[in-house]
C-alpha cells in the first residue's frame, strides 16, 4: 500500500487600494486562491473571504501614504502568505473667491463676500479682518482714499491645501 502526502500550495495573495482624498473611504480589494478556508486579516482585523475575494474599507486616514498589512494565516491546503498595500491619501483642494465692487466712498461701509470651503483670513493693507457668515464688513472710515488689494487666503491644514484670491 502506498500513500501520497501532498505538499501545501503557496497561496496567491494580492491586495490593491486606490488613492483617495482626506475624508474619503479607501476600499482595499483582496484576491486569493478561490478554495482557501483560512483566516485573512488586514492590519490585524479579520476579513471575510468569499470565492477568493474580499473587500476591506478603511476610513479616517490622514494625509500621506499608509501601508496596510494583508495576511493569510494558511490552512490545511495552502501556506500562509502576506503582502502589503499602500493607500495614498491626498489633501483636498481648497477654494476661496473674493467678490467686491470696484469703488467705494470714504465713510461708507461695504461687504466683501467670501465663497470658501474652510476658514478664511482676509487682509487689506496689512490689516486682518474677521470673516463672519461668509462675509467681511469693511468700514471705510478706517481706510484713506486710495486703491487697496484685498487678499483672502486659506492656510494649509491637515485636510485642505492652501489657496488664495485677491
Amino acid at each position: 500500500t502506498t500513500i501520497n502526502v501532498l505538499a501545501r500550495k503557496d497561496a496567491e495573495l494580492t491586495a490593491v487600494g486606490a488613492d483617495i482624498k482626506v475624508g474619503e473611504v479607501a476600499e482595499i480589494s483582496i484576491t486569493i486562491n478561490k478554495d482557501v478556508t483560512g483566516k485573512l486579516t488586514v492590519n490585524g482585523e479579520e476579513v471575510t473571504i468569499v470565492d477568493g475575494t474580499a473587500k476591506y474599507p478603511v476610513a479616517g486616514l490622514t494625509a500621506g501614504n499608509h501601508t496596510l498589512a494583508v495576511k493569510f494565516a494558511g490552512d490545511k491546503y495552502f501556506n500562509a502568505a502576506e503582502t502589503t498595500v499602500v493607500v495614498k491619501v491626498c489633501k483636498v483642494a481648497s477654494s476661496v473667491k473674493v467678490t467686491v465692487g470696484s469703488a467705494y466712498n470714504v465713510g461708507d461701509s461695504f461687504t466683501i463676500s467670501i465663497a470658501n470651503s474652510t476658514a478664511v483670513k482676509v487682509v487689506i493693507n496689512g490689516q486682518e479682518y474677521a470673516v463672519k457668515d461668509g462675509a467681511v464688513v469693511i468700514d471705510t472710515t478706517k481706510l484713506a482714499a486710495g486703491s487697496y488689494v484685498v487678499v483672502a487666503s486659506i492656510a494649509e491644514d491637515d485636510m485642505f491645501l492652501a489657496s488664495s484670491d485677491s
